[in-house]
């Protein structure tokens, strides 16, 4: 089976009308590339491409009463691995019913709580400043011991997160997007969360359900995205404190362990964010906190999900 190498909107080649009779109309247009033959279905539910009775979301608009109506797609004549996707939004399919009858076309439902939990502390947080993913310095100060040494094991103190829950009625489900989606966090702006402040918990549903639309029974799937805010990003943020490093004050000494000068017994010691030993007279301020992503990114704008609370 063909594998997606990519799938980029052409953002130059938006548009949008309104027409006479109020209703809107906008297209919108994906460049797709495969690494080998691939049918047109693969290639037009492609991974950030809108499905139909998804509403108009971008990454400065949202209009879900204009809603995708058709997905057409044709093979570029300079490759056959290359395809052009385009991607017809209109709002006449819409009422301005919030239960409509075609369950495809209902609003998403949005709600958000918040979940607390118990983590290892690692300092004081700063006060008066912001504190955001970017920032790697957030801590006035560890949390140690009187020696000087991280407590073992180490307090526990109470995180409060904001959790986000998005229900939305879907013409298909895929289960590739859920593992894709499996604890990423965003790599864009998204519902007011910086980049690396958002993390994917889940993407399920209970399943197929049915409705008769028009005289028709029509196949829709109640898709759940939940996702949780970390103020502070969901990068690991730990003390750079260990038991082997160089001297300090050599930048190109062995790395070897810290033994007491006086009893031998080996010893930790806050170290400079490139192995080396601080002195044991430094400051709060000139220790080092490692900031490690281990998570990784994904574009939230390609779930054409509400980018606002609604």
């Amino acid at each position: 089976m063909a594998v997606i190498l990519r799938a980029s909107e052409r953002k130059d080649r938006r548009r949008g009308q309104i027409g006479p009779d109020g209703h809107r109309t906008r297209q919108r247009t994906w460049f797709v590339e495969t690494d080998e033959l691939a049918g047109s279905n693969q290639v037009e539910t492609a991974i950030g491409i809108p499905q139909r009775y998804t509403g108009y979301v971008t990454e400065t608009e949202t209009d879900l009463e204009t809603v995708v109506i058709s997905i057409t797609s044709k093979q570029l004549r300079k490759s056959d691995l290359l395809w052009e996707v385009d991607v017809k939004y209109s709002s006449n399919l819409f009422d301005r019913d919030p239960e409509h009858e075609d369950p495809r076309l209902r609003f998403p439902k949005m709600s958000m709580v918040s979940e607390v939990l118990q983590v290892p502390v690692v300092g004081t947080l700063k006060q008066g400043v912001p504190i955001t993913p970017e920032e790697t310095d957030i801590y006035q100060d560890p949390i140690l011991n009187s020696a000087g040494d991280p407590y073992s094991p180490q307090p526990l103190v109470d995180e409060s997160r904001p959790v986000v829950t998005i229900v939305r009625n879907e013409a298909t489900y895929s289960p590739s997007l859920a593992i894709v989606y499996q604890d990423a966090v965003n790599n864009d702006n998204y519902l007011g969360a910086e980049p690396r402040q958002l993390k994917m918990e889940s993407i399920t549903t209970p399943g197929r359900q049915t409705a008769v639309v028009g005289g028709v029974e029509e196949t829709y799937y109640p898709v759940t995205y939940r996702m949780i805010f970390r103020r502070e990003g969901w990068d690991l943020r730990n003390l750079d404190i260990g038991a082997r490093g160089t001297t300090f004050g050599s930048t190109t000494g062995t790395i070897k362990a810290f033994v007491d000068a006086e009893s031998g017994i080996p010893e930790l010691r806050k170290l400079d964010g490139a192995g080396g030993a601080l002195s044991t007279t430094a400051s709060s301020t000139e220790f080092v906190y490692r900031k490690d992503r281990h998570y990784r990114e994904e574009p939230y704008v390609n779930l054409n999900l509400p980018n606002t609370f609604i």
